[in-house]
């Protein structure tokens, strides 16, 4: 049960991930080009998970305005 517990995890949050450089990303790339202001909130899972979701977020965000 563990074990499928964490495939289900993982598999989840790759999910988000596809979503947020399939549908966020090109959307923010898009309220900037047209000069609006982006805001994005990210609600805590715990301190542990807090960090590296806004590093993710700010490094997908950079590639988006970059590329």
């Amino acid at each position: 049960m563990l074990e499928r517990m964490k495939l289900s995890t993982y598999q989840y949050a790759r999910s988000q991930i596809k979503w947020i450089k399939k549908q966020l990303l090109p959307a923010v790339k898009e309220a900037r080009s047209l000069g609006g202001d982006v805001q994005v909130y990210v609600v805590r899972g715990g301190e542990e998970g807090y960090a590296p979701s806004i590093q993710l977020l700010q490094r997908e965000l950079s590639k988006a305005s970059s590329g």
